[in-house]
């Protein structure tokens, strides 16, 4: 439709040409004039509501275009949400013992099933950026080592130290992790931890590798 507008402009600005040109060489009475200025004022008319609907279309061509970016994105972003949901919380339900892994055995949620409570091992079923958090409550007084471990390594430690009563230790560290990356918490140092809502690991992603 704006390229139909635009072929017609042409064709108005001559007649409103036309018609100037002729009302300034006749020399007529003045109710004769008064047609021709009446028809030149209306091509004037014509012709800037023309201009304006180009503009107005124009204008919402640009907005159709960005529209249509965002609902893409939209849908991008919908699909990587939907594929790459993980999550979990669980909780020690009986008290554990030093240097294993701590299966933290009653499980709130593990949304993508990538926690197993036998084991207390995380594997990341995706690359990318987890957030990996976790608390320990000793359930002694004294020195109480806890570190998270990634593939065997430790990446992160935890220590209560020696006091009169029991104290709990919490941490959280965002960490890249490649598919197929494992994540526990293990007491190396110290004597057993509390059951219940003392003892806690969670993880989940915080977005995945592009």
């Amino acid at each position: 439709m704006t390229r139909n507008l635009l072929s017609i402009l042409p064709v108005l600005a001559l007649c409103l040409w036309l018609c100037t040109a002729a009302s300034s060489r006749l020399v007529k009475r003045s109710d004769d004039l008064d047609p021709l200025e009446a028809v030149v004022s209306q091509l004037s008319q014509t012709v800037a509501g023309l201009q304006a609907e180009i503009a107005a279309l124009k204008s919402s061509k640009a907005d159709n275009a960005v529209l249509l970016a965002l609902q893409t994105q939209v849908r991008s972003l919908q699909t990587i949400t939907a594929e790459h949901k993980v999550a979990f919380l669980a909780r020690v339900d009986v008290d554990v013992a030093a240097n294993a892994p701590i299966p933290f055995h009653a499980v709130d949620f593990n949304v993508g099933n990538a926690y197993d409570p036998l084991s207390g091992i995380f594997t990341a079923p995706h690359s990318g950026v987890y957030l990996l958090s976790t608390q320990i409550f000793p359930q002694f007084a004294g020195d109480v080592l806890v570190d998270l471990y990634k593939n065997g390594g430790i990446i992160i430690r935890m220590r209560v130290f020696d006091s009169t009563s029991p104290t709990s230790e919490s941490t959280s560290i965002t960490d890249h992790a490649n598919a197929g990356d494992k994540y526990w918490v293990q007491v190396n140092v110290g004597g057993h931890i509390y059951a219940g809502a003392h003892s806690f690991f969670s993880v989940t992603i915080v977005f995945p590798d592009s």
